[in-house]
């Protein structure tokens, strides 16, 4: 497990970058349904960008917004959980078939080393 604590971090910072990225580009697009509905936006987001909110003035503006968030928060699941299975088959085949590769060569090595010491 401790070979695999230095990718989890790895991994971490990753989702919260794009965790981030899409929070900002989610909440920017809510500002702009609210805007071209003739209301105005006003956008708070959480602590290192990790989510946010957008508060909407029109009542048509902030029934498109709930709807954009809707689509959008369920295709970033969807899609979140595609590269998230990628991620790790890749890290655990990669570390799978490395250590069966160390292994085989320390078998060939110790292998070696017993016949020149058996003569």
């Amino acid at each position: 497990m401790k070979y695999y604590f230095s990718d989890i971090l790895i991994i971490l910072f990753m989702f919260m970058l794009i965790n981030a990225t899409h929070t900002y580009l989610h909440e920017s697009i809510d500002a702009d349904i609210c805007e071209n509905f003739g209301g105005t936006a006003n956008v708070e987001y959480s602590f290192l960008m990790q989510g946010g909110t957008t508060k909407c003035t029109t009542t048509d503006g902030a029934i498109y917004h709930t709807i954009n968030d809707i689509v959008s928060y369920t295709t970033s699941i969807l899609i979140l959980t595609m590269f998230a299975c990628l991620i790790f088959l890749t890290l655990f085949f990669e570390k799978r078939y490395s250590s069966y590769a160390n292994k085989k060569r320390l078998s060939t090595a110790n292998e070696i080393i017993l016949k020149t010491h058996v003569r």
